[in-house]
């Protein structure tokens, strides 16, 4: 049994000399990237983007020999290592922070293992619906005591988000993709604090076989923690129980085909129609529901084949089953409920954006400048207002074709679905009548409590407004979004709240990555990364210093 010592995370003593900077905070605190046990370092491909474990004797012939399909391909040849500065080094590397780590941060902390604690002893009261994750249907059940000790399960949340460090500086030159975990034992006012969530890693891009080598790493970890250990006077178990994505990144961490597949929904096998003249497709209708047996079955076949077969016989086959093979699916007990449609991306930037524009479209020019006026009017203490108006009267950029709508973050849609569109709209005609059952939708997903009865009241709303949006606007325009709307209610079933399966918290840890590095030279992401680790170090050591100023932590 594995036994994890309190020890392994080193306490943070109060020093009479206080860090004036993050370079001297990790003198005094001493975080050390390649010394330090909890990271790793991999060497990345340049040219396939897998990973491999750093070679001491290498040299500048050591070549990449990853060989995706091993019957008909030749080994990749990429180059791994190069002279730079009269030294060999790697040509990219990528470090990430073991679970190890973050779990000994939790139970390490006294303030944050007290809540752990907590969440064993939460008794669930379906009559006062839910209020939190640990409501839903899928949050396993509190387990028995051992020889007289508290077994306590450490559930955890999956999260990967893409983001361009330097945009509106540098254009997208550096683009990076972070991994994320979430303790789903702490209550929700610390589950979603920059400082309590985990950066697993992050990527220099969002190429399929990094994931997938990254996701290996990650189910080693869980592996390692897969049976009981102890801590303390405490004996833990860890289970990934869901992943909180917008769907691209979704379809990449599950296996899941991409949105242009003809099974491009990952809850239902329901057939794609590809759209005249364009490479997009619609998802009209609804097919049969998904079952983790079946995906993980047709997974295990396509691994199989996948060292018999040429390239073309294997891109048909995983077209008829719509998955591809994926460690996280032998990670999460159930890959189809444990990847409920995250509200953020499917809700305000996916479905409001697509019906609103195009609603928008068929506005007169008269009643478009009244909806505008009628923004800019607004009370100045409503949120996003003035912003949204002016936006709503750009014309597109001559330069990148960007609308308005491109410029529009999610909480900007959000606050257009529920306060600006009933009292700004010009007219209450038929598209105003189908937004509003949009709205109806989104403020049942994040009521609370919860209860049974309101997700059932959902599912006739959702059902009228997919039937208004096909006869307004046809059966072409219903994209992989709108189509996810009829999964929504199966998500707050088995999790509870909006809240729970929302990824705004994701949002909020790829803003506070961005402002860390601060040029586009050497290697962001692990710079972000190392600069990420010395913020979360800094955020404990002012909780236990006095006199510590918010003005030190933001150097």
């Amino acid at each position: 049994m594995y036994t994890l010592l309190l020890s392994d995370v080193n306490p943070l003593e109060v020093h009479e000399v206080m860090p004036l900077s993050l370079a001297g905070a990790e003198k005094l605190i001493g975080i050390e990237d390649d010394r330090d046990e909890d990271v790793v370092t991999k060497v990345i491909c340049l040219s396939c983007g897998a990973l491999h474990d750093k070679d001491p004797g290498a040299s500048e012939a050591t070549l990449c020999r990853r060989k995706p399909f091993a019957a008909t391909q030749t080994p990749c040849q990429g180059v791994l290592y190069q002279m730079a500065h009269q030294k060999l080094q790697p040509a990219s590397t990528c470090r990430y922070i073991r679970l190890q780590c973050y779990i000994a941060k939790l139970v390490g902390d006294p303030i944050l293992r007290e809540y752990l604690l907590a969440s064993h002893n939460y008794t669930r009261d379906p009559s006062k619906g839910a209020v939190c994750v640990w409501d839903g249907a899928c949050w396993p059940p509190s387990q028995p005591d051992l020889e007289g000790r508290k077994h306590l399960l450490l559930v955890f949340s999956l999260a990967m988000d893409g983001y361009g460090p330097f945009r509106g500086h540098f254009g997208r030159r550096a683009s990076c993709a972070g991994l994320y975990l979430c303790c789903l034992n702490l209550p929700a006012q610390h589950r979603y604090m920059l400082e309590n969530a985990h950066v697993f890693t992050v990527l220099p891009k969002e190429q399929s076989l990094v994931v997938t080598d990254v996701l290996n790493l990650l189910k080693k970890d869980f592996d390692e923690f897969s049976e009981t250990f102890q801590c303390g006077d405490v004996f833990m178990t860890v289970k990934l129980l869901l992943v909180q994505s917008d769907t691209p990144a979704r379809r990449k961490l599950t296996g899941m085909l991409g949105q242009r597949a003809t099974l491009g929904c990952e809850q239902c096998t329901v057939a794609s129609v590809p759209i005249p003249g364009s490479n997009a497709r619609c998802f009209p209708g609804v097919g049969e529901p998904r079952t983790h047996r079946q995906t993980l079955v047709d997974s295990r076949r396509l691994e199989e084949m996948k060292d018999t077969v040429t390239i073309t016989h294997f891109t048909k086959v995983r077209a008829k089953y719509g998955v591809r093979p994926s460690p996280l699916q032998h990670v999460i007990d159930n890959i189809i409920h444990g990847v409920p449609v995250e509200p953020v991306h499917c809700l305000f930037l996916g479905a409001t954006r697509a019906e609103f524009r195009l609603a928008a479209e068929r506005w007169t020019p008269a009643e478009r400048a009244e909806f505008a006026v009628s923004l800019l009017e607004q009370d100045k203490t409503t949120p996003h207002a003035d912003r949204i108006g002016a936006m709503f009267l750009l014309r597109p950029s001559k330069k990148t074709g960007s609308s308005w709508s491109s410029e529009m973050k999610a909480v900007d849609f959000k606050s257009l679905l529920f306060n600006y569109i009933p009292a700004c709209w010009p007219n209450q005609d038929k598209h105003f009548e189908n937004l509003m059952r949009l709205r109806c939708i989104a403020k049942l997903v994040y009521t609370v409590p919860l209860r049974a009865a309101d997700i059932n009241s959902m599912e006739p709303v959702v059902e009228r407004h997919q039937k208004g949006f096909i006869d307004l606007y046809g059966e072409e325009k219903v994209t992989i979004n709108i189509h996810m709307l009829r999964h929504i209610a199966q998500g707050l079933r088995d999790f509870g709240t909006g809240m729970a399966i929302s990824g705004w918290w994701v949002e909020r840890i790829n803003g506070l990555l961005k402002q860390f590095p601060n040029s586009g030279r050497g290697t962001v992401h692990n710079e972000t990364l190392r600069r990420h680790r010395k913020y979360v170090a800094l955020s404990r050591f002012k909780e236990l210093s006095e006199g510590w100023s918010d003005q030190t932590v933001s150097q």
